[in-house]
């Protein structure tokens, strides 16, 4: 449920001003590149122009990202039967970690370098987009390692160490999505941010059942303990 949630508008400007008359440039990147948008009327669609290469690298390394995601999704959902999802969701949780990896990067290195962007700058220029990708894609990814131990009835002492990182994984999520509805002014569709939440919620559950399992079918009161601490 990640691979549209950028590249399917889930983030729109609630600035009705955001889209009224073209505005003059300004700086875009440390290096002092010039940025500048044109809009339309509140009617019509607008669009963003940037003077500046690294802009171009940003969001082509952004589509990067949603083809990952995209090639994921489409993996996991050709599958017919489950020895042949065991080996999709392999392949699917690698290509959501390539992904991860780019909006990692994105987040912590490259956005961090502009500054002074326009008001109507895409809500993707801001690093809290590319962070709540991150989160989506490493949750994502962990998921399928579970359902694929699942599947092939690995320990419950596997499934909850890979249940448990899940928890914070969707609560982050969720917290990058609302740090950029506060700092963008956009509106972020609910239903993501309610899966992010409710996913972290479903992970608090299921990790606290896995592990009194552990406990209480195979008496491991030390390794319980640890998965708790």
């Amino acid at each position: 449920w990640t691979s549209g949630l950028l590249a399917a508008a889930s983030f729109s400007s609630s600035s009705s001003s955001s889209h009224s008359s073209p505005s003059s440039s300004s700086s875009s990147s440390s290096s002092g590149d010039e940025a500048g948008d044109e809009g339309a009327d509140a009617s019509s669609s607008s669009w963003f122009a940037v003077a500046s290469v690294q802009f171009d690298f940003v969001m082509t390394l952004f589509t990067l990202g949603y083809a990952h995601m995209r090639v994921a999704r489409e993996t996991v959902m050709r599958s017919r039967s489950v020895d042949e999802f065991l080996e999709d969701a392999k392949r699917a949780s690698k290509s959501l970690l390539t992904a991860a990896g780019i909006f990692r990067f994105l987040g912590e290195e490259e956005l961090g370098q502009y500054y002074k962007l326009p008001e109507h700058r895409p809500p993707e220029l801001n690093p809290h987009a590319a962070l709540a990708l991150l989160h989506a894609c490493l949750g994502q990814s962990q998921e399928l390692m579970l359902r694929r131990s699942e599947l092939e009835k690995k320990s419950m002492s596997l499934c909850a160490r890979l249940a448990l990182p899940l928890i914070d994984e969707y609560r982050e999520m969720h917290d990058e999505l609302g740090a950029l509805t506060r700092e963008e002014h956009c509106a972020v569709d609910p239903r993501i941010a309610l899966k992010a939440s409710n996913a972290s919620n479903f992970y608090v559950v299921k990790s606290n059942a896995l592990v009194a399992r552990l406990f209480f079918e195979n008496r491991t009161v030390g390794e319980a303990a640890y998965l708790l601490r």
